[in-house]
């Protein structure tokens, strides 16, 4: 039974070696600058990511549709690579630093900064895993592939915009783009009930007593006004001995979900005046309060309205910059697409799979 399980083994062993030599098998050659190989391997890991994300949306795919994802996926690794060997020739270059900063970013998006070390770390307490298995788990590359990938892409966007900046710079929604906007959408433009809470919240570790002690203690001087509470933001330490800050609490389910708040709960708060201070509260692993600052009702946002509370932006405004930066987007990538056309030459790129025998390839 033994030989037949070691037997076994051999032959899978084999066979995974084979199936390893077809998963490296070149589908383009990238040579405008240097020799730059697409293999399948890599072709899969980007169409897997794209495909996934689509997934993610509710949207799913035929066999058929997926092919032509993975054909177009991999057009697009073709021409990132020619803008990159381009750019290559021009002596752009992107250091370690930016790759590394936009590579945590990437998983911390809207969080506050941090280090690759500390991405590690938090990684680890949110998933149970290293950060590695986390970056090939999210993007079917290893750590080394998916900073190379980032790398890329960061050239061609500093590429395409030292050639296009200025012409970009021209680009702005018009009066009217915005006007039409704002009338197909303003439903969406509205405030809910909102409340904007100062709260402190003390974590227990192992020693609830004191924690609670602690927060007794700062309830009774943020109950002494804004100066004492912007001293105690400025102290916070972001959750070590304790975090301090403001809330912008929207009355809404999403949010009564996010905060772990019964409904009950929420049109608690909004029931007390400006100025309530609760008392301190057991939040399970920690003692927490909080003091309202000010509260507002909601309504739906004309265009000369402020899009929240405390902006000088008004809703005109929010809608013109976003339109502004999709225009902006939108020619930027068309530049990108012209500059590729001139470089897709076949003295440029050597297809090594084409017609129908691409087509079963990626029929995976």
């Amino acid at each position: 039974m033994k030989r037949l399980t070691i037997g076994f083994a051999l032959i899978m062993a084999a066979l995974s070696g084979a199936f390893a030599q077809n998963e490296l098998q070149p589908l383009a050659i990238v040579k405008l600058h240097k020799s730059d190989t697409i293999t399948l391997k890599q072709l899969k890991a980007r169409a897997n990511i794209a495909e996934k994300q689509l997934q993610a949306y509710g949207t799913s795919l035929s066999t058929e549709q997926k092919v032509k994802l993975r054909q177009s996926t991999l057009e697009d690794m073709i021409a990132q690579k020619l803008i990159v060997q381009q750019a290559a020739k021009e002596n752009l270059v992107i250091t370690d630093s930016q790759v590394n900063a936009a590579f945590v970013s990437s998983f911390n998006q809207g969080g506050s900064q941090m280090t690759e070390a500390q991405l590690e770390e938090e990684c680890k307490k949110a998933t149970g895993k290293s950060l590695a298995d986390y970056t090939l788990e999210v993007t079917g590359m290893s750590v080394k592939d998916y900073k190379d990938y980032i790398r890329e892409s960061l050239v061609v966007q500093q590429y395409v915009l030292s050639k296009k900046q200025e012409e970009a710079k021209k680009i702005s929604a018009t009066d009217k783009e915005v006007a039409d906007f704002y009338d197909m959408n303003k439903t969406k433009f509205v405030w809910d009930d909102m409340a904007k809470l100062f709260l402190y919240v003390v974590p227990k570790n192992n020693n609830s007593d004191a924690a609670k002690a602690n927060a007794t203690a700062a309830l009774k001087k943020a109950a002494g006004g804004q100066n004492a509470r912007t001293d105690l933001i400025k102290a916070s330490d972001n959750g070590k001995v304790y975090q301090a800050g403001e809330l912008m609490l929207h009355k809404n389910p999403q949010t009564a979900r996010a905060q772990g708040l019964t409904v009950e709960s929420m049109n608690e708060i909004f029931e007390h005046s400006v100025g309530y201070a609760s008392e301190v509260m057991d939040g399970g692993n920690n003692w927490q309060f909080f003091v309202i600052l000010d509260k507002y009702s909601a309504k739906m946002l004309k265009l000369n309205d402020i899009v929240e509370p405390g902006s000088k932006l008004t809703v005109r405004e929010y809608i013109k910059g976003n339109l502004t930066n999709q225009k902006q987007a939108q020619f930027m990538q068309k530049a990108a697409q012209d500059m590729v056309k001139s470089l897709n030459t076949s003295s440029n790129v050597d297809r090594k799979k084409t017609g129908d025998a691409l087509t079963k390839l990626l029929s995976w």
